[in-house]
């Protein structure tokens, strides 16, 4: 995500009345039949290559769970200093008291 897009998705919905909904993102890209089609509407496929060689096949759940679990902390990290950056001013997640040991470096 680019640097503010959350936020402003976040007051976008807000401005809307649209205050219930929740944005919610996702650990494991699918190479499924929805995606080309998605990206076609949204404008944003690929101009080169074949995006299929880094998704997860959607029938191989096990493959994608231990996907999501490789390099648990330098991700999760990774991932909660991406919803900072997008101007989040709290971080409700699961990963909260593993966060805080790795912070603290134990």
């Amino acid at each position: 995500m680019m640097d503010g897009r959350v936020g402003r998705i976040r007051t976008d919905l807000d401005t809307q009345g649209h205050e219930g909904v929740v944005l919610v993102s996702y650990a494991v890209k699918y190479a499924s039949a929805f995606y080309g089609p998605f990206r076609d509407a949204a404008h944003s496929a690929p101009s080169l290559g074949d995006r299929r060689g880094y998704q997860m096949d959607p029938p191989n759940a096990r493959e994608a769970l231990r996907e999501a679990r490789l390099d648990e902390e330098r991700v999760a990290m990774a991932a909660l200093l991406g919803i900072r950056w997008t101007g989040a001013d709290m971080i409700v997640t699961y990963w909260a008291l593993k966060a805080a040991r790795w912070m603290e470096g134990t």
